[in-house]
């Protein structure tokens, strides 16, 4: 978007008597597994404190926080989706505990360390 856009925008925002529905909404940048999640979250977590420095933002600003959390709303979902899914696997391997399981363990293990490695490393979203 343009800063002509940006402003135009920022003005609307602003100066838009009606209810948030009828505010302008943008599409976030697809999180489509973790790690595009977790690459959307760092690079859009820069753009967010760059946006928010300063005591009172402009209305450029404002415009741009409002499109960034689009992109953040998306990631944010997508991991707490990963992360329901990384607790049925932790739950798995921890039921097969209980009964001696060797099958169930070591594939509830493996499934729920394949997810949490992307939490656990450095992160490499080149």
């Amino acid at each position: 978007m343009n800063i002509r856009c940006s402003v135009l925008f920022a003005i609307a925002l602003l100066t838009n008597t009606a209810q948030a529905t009828d505010v302008d909404h943008f599409k976030g940048k697809a999180s489509p597994d973790l790690k595009s999640a977790l690459c959307n979250l760092q690079e859009f977590d820069k753009h967010l404190k760059a946006a928010t420095t300063g005591k009172k933002l402009s209305p450029e600003q404002m415009a741009k926080v409002h499109k960034l959390t689009y992109t953040l709303e998306v990631a944010v979902q997508r991991v707490q989706a990963e992360l329901e899914i990384v607790a049925e696997e932790l739950e798995h391997a921890h039921k097969g505990s209980e009964v001696m399981d060797n099958d169930k363990v070591k594939s509830g293990a493996a499934a729920y360390l394949a997810r949490t490695k992307l939490l656990t490393s450095a992160l490499n979203c080149d």
